[in-house]
């Protein structure tokens, strides 16, 4: 009898491991994986459009614009892999014939907007109702070792009150990696709320709001929440383009 068990008990340690092993999960080396429409367990592909890893498209929807004396900004991850970013793009919703919008990067520092990486070049049109795309002033590294970090913050700012963009309508991006003071901004009634923050006027580094100047830090703004339920100064969804990888 112990004859017969001793080979079956190492044949099932030898299975049990085989299990295990390939269970494992794992990520290859550049590799990226995101939740919603994002991408997963391959490779950013140089001059491809993405979004961050916790990018949501199901709940994309035209809601809130954004004011004039304000900066929204909304976290993105890159937990994966590590890619440089040489372009930003977001999808005008409802238009403003003769408006324009700009985004940028920051970094994060605890959990809110802090140093400026890289904005875009040039203004980018409301005027049609589109994906519209513009090339950093300078590439950007982000993701694990990355000078930029794990999360940085796509923040944007309008010229005008009255373009739309889509948004992460149910706030997914948002919340889990920005927390809230207040209960009811992470466990709405319907949905997770919080998507985003913003400054406004000398809230956003003491400073105030001139179009298309960006501030070097919003390490010291005061930050309010930003809402999924309609509250206002919606950050569009925001797509990065590769530039290599890393």
């Amino acid at each position: 009898m112990r004859k017969l068990l001793f080979p079956l008990i190492v044949i099932a340690c030898l299975l049990g491991s085989a299990l295990a092993a390939h269970a494992q999960l794992t990520f290859p080396s550049g590799g990226s994986s995101s939740g919603g429409s994002g991408t997963v367990a391959g490779q950013y592909i140089v001059n491809d459009w993405y979004l961050a890893e916790n990018s949501y498209l199901t709940g994309g929807t035209a809601q809130s614009n954004i004011t004039t004396t304000s900066i929204a900004c909304s976290p993105l991850k890159f937990v994966y892999a590590t890619v440089t970013i040489k372009a930003l793009a977001a999808y005008v919703a409802t238009i403003s014939a003769a408006g324009n919008f700009q985004l940028a990067l920051y970094t994060s520092a605890s959990d809110r907007p802090a140093t400026l990486l890289s904005a875009v070049s040039a203004n980018m049109s409301t005027g049609t109702a589109q994906a519209v795309s513009q090339a950093l002033n300078s590439n950007v590294q982000v993701g694990p070792g990355s000078t930029g970090g794990v999360i940085v913050w796509a923040c944007a700012m309008v010229d005008n009150t009255t373009v739309k963009f889509y948004v992460d309508a149910d706030g997914l991006n948002g919340v889990a990696y920005n927390g809230s003071s207040t209960l009811s901004n992470v466990l709405a009634t319907n949905n997770i709320s919080m998507q985003g923050v913003k400054c406004t006027t000398t809230g956003c580094q003491g400073g105030t709001i001139t179009f298309g100047t960006w501030p070097a830090s919003l390490a010291t703004s005061t930050w309010t929440d930003v809402n999924a339920n309609g509250s206002g100064n919606m950050v569009p969804i925001v797509a990065i383009q590769a530039a290599s990888t890393p």
